[in-house]
């Protein structure tokens, strides 16, 4: 069993469908103003992101079981996380994006991806780590920050599933809403 998957405490999908709602609600919050007063894509892109992330340890701060019902069954993490990552990425893809070139979908992509970012660097330090035999000063950095936000509590794995889909049902609805409003706004676009 891969020891870094006791470590990972939210699901994936949860920090992906979150983010990817946050970086909707960015744009369409932005979308609102007059054109005069939004700002470019790029600035909009950075607070997309920048909010992702956050949400990621605002997540993590909240009590939650971890991966943790895989070590019963003896089954590796990544055959349960790959499958979850593409499930969720195509969820958020169906509800939130819009079928023209939108820089809305690349704020959504955004969001989502920052979300998962500080799962992802754990990883990838965790495998560099393995791989050379020794931990680095890039690798404790990211541990001891992505570890300082986790939630001391923990909670039954049963309860924890219910509010991360509750939080994922959410973040779909916040995407599947914010796109309804884009098509309304949006009419001669072809849909």
């Amino acid at each position: 069993m891969l020891e870094w998957a006791h470590s990972l405490k939210m699901y994936a999908g949860t920090h992906i469908a979150v983010g990817a709602a946050i970086g909707a609600a960015v744009y369409q919050t932005f979308e609102l103003l007059p054109s005069k007063f939004r700002p470019d894509d790029a600035v909009v892109l950075g607070i997309s992101s920048v909010a992702g992330l956050v949400s990621h340890f605002v997540l993590d701060a909240i009590p939650h079981s971890e991966y943790g019902g895989l070590d019963i069954f003896h089954i590796p993490l990544y055959f349960v996380l790959i499958p979850e990552v593409i499930l969720i990425s195509l969820i958020v893809t169906f509800l939130g994006a819009v079928p023209i070139q939108s820089s809305r979908n690349i704020m959504i992509a955004a969001g989502g991806f920052a979300g998962a970012f500080p799962d992802v660097a754990w990883i990838t330090c965790s495998w560099f780590d393995r791989l050379l035999g020794q931990s680095h000063a890039f690798s404790r950095f990211v541990f001891s920050t992505h570890g300082y936000w986790h939630a001391t509590e923990s909670m039954q794995m049963l309860d924890s599933m219910i509010i991360q889909f509750i939080l994922i049902f959410n973040a779909l609805t916040i995407l599947n809403y914010t796109r309804r409003i884009y098509i309304l706004k949006h009419p001669a676009e072809g849909f």
